[in-house]
């Protein structure tokens, strides 16, 4: 009886963790509506980004909304170490700075007018599975920045039209204690530099 007992137990938790590992296994794998879902996501916070680059980067704005703008998109990356590449049209020199690094920067530069737009934005058709458990996309965008030197610098103008590429991320968030349930969030990677060309 013992013996049968002990058999029916072993069946039991290897069936329960069999189980488990089944449900674990599903809930890491999107669904094509879920992908559709994140794209839709994507579209909004690539959106986002050039609406907080456009205010970072104008001169007109108040200090504090350009600093608080610099804050928020940060938060849109996966971490602070993610990096932006950097390119000028007069050389081939590309740069890679940190997230963070690179805001401040645009906050800071030395014209006395910055306009920063992005335009022709295109999402990846679909999210890949990685080898990590995460689901990668892209998007590219168009930048177009136009600088201009004040009066005491001879009023000089430099305008610049680049194609960036943007990696976009899905990861699994953990569930937490206190009854959080695990979920899946969107995050930005790194943004290279495709083609940089004066106007």
């Amino acid at each position: 009886m013992k013996n049968i007992l002990f058999t029916v137990f072993v069946s039991f938790v290897c069936h329960t963790s069999l189980l488990a590992q089944n449900t674990e296994e599903h809930e890491a794998i999107l669904t094509e509506a879920q992908k559709k879902d994140f794209r839709d996501q994507a579209q909004h916070v690539i959106g986002a980004l050039a609406d907080y680059v456009e205010i970072i980067g104008n001169k007109d704005a108040q200090m504090g909304s350009r600093k608080k703008s610099v804050d928020l998109a940060v938060k849109l990356f996966m971490t602070d170490s993610n990096v932006i590449e950097v390119s000028n049209a007069q050389n081939s020199d590309i740069k890679r700075i940190p997230v963070r690094t690179y805001f401040m920067k645009i906050l800071w530069l030395p014209y006395e007018k910055v306009t920063i737009t992005w335009y022709d934005v295109y999402l990846s058709p679909t999210f890949d599975l990685g080898k990590d458990g995460r689901y990668y996309g892209t998007a590219t965008v168009h930048q177009k920045f136009v600088g201009v030197s004040s009066k005491e610098y001879g009023n000089g103008k430099y305008v610049d039209i680049t194609e960036k590429k943007i990696q976009i991320i899905i990861e699994k968030i953990p569930a937490a204690p206190g009854g959080i349930e695990s979920s899946w969030r969107l995050f930005l990677g790194d943004i290279n530099v495709q083609e940089t060309k004066q106007k």
